[in-house]
């Protein structure tokens, strides 16, 4: 099964996720590209049997570019990034037939003891994959960080790979049935 996983990153948590689920599920036998939005190609997509799209914590209401900035990102670079919602135009060129496109999981990463009035960066990403015609195998998952630059707290980071384990597991056994991180810790 090749597995691509795109994610955006300006800082580290969301990488850090992209990279336990991308072990659990080569450890699993999958295929997999990790890959940063800004450097993924369409063609990198070609024969995918699943998407996986990581959504930072930067992207709750504001563009990356912007976010990226204000909070210490190198200006230059982050004026080069590709930010999710602009990445998720682009797979219609990947996928011009909507009988070809994969099925999607989407995760995010939120600042930890942060207000989200305006939802998850997930949920959002979710909405724009589902009206481009891609079906989603799992509710958008949400992990947590104390910081936008930081790993997750090692509570967290065993929740993260309590579902890339979960998720190896289903998609090897049952392909159309997918964990979903719910509530978190308390």
């Amino acid at each position: 099964m090749k597995t691509v996983i795109v994610y955006e990153a300006i800082f580290s948590s969301i990488q850090h996720v992209a990279r336990v689920v991308a072990a659990a599920l080569a450890a699993a036998g999958a295929d997999v590209l990790v890959t940063e939005v800004r450097t993924t190609h369409p063609d990198d997509l070609k024969g995918c049997d699943l998407l996986l799209v990581g959504a930072p914590t930067h992207a709750l209401s504001v563009r990356a570019a912007t976010a990226g900035t204000r909070r210490g990102g190198d200006a230059a670079d982050v004026r080069r990034t590709l930010d999710t919602t602009a990445w998720l135009t682009l797979l219609d060129r990947a996928f011009p037939s909507r009988d070809l496109r994969p099925p999607v999981i989407v995760f995010d990463t939120r600042v930890d003891e942060v207000p989200h009035p305006s939802g998850s960066p997930a949920a959002r990403a979710a909405r724009a994959l589902r009206a481009q015609g891609f079906r989603l195998l799992a509710e958008p998952s949400t992990f947590y960080v104390h910081h936008v630059g930081g790993p997750p707290d090692p509570r967290e980071a065993d929740r993260i790979r309590a579902w890339a384990a979960e998720l190896a597991d289903a998609l090897t056994s049952t392909p159309d049935v997918v964990p979903r991180q719910r509530a978190r810790r308390s």
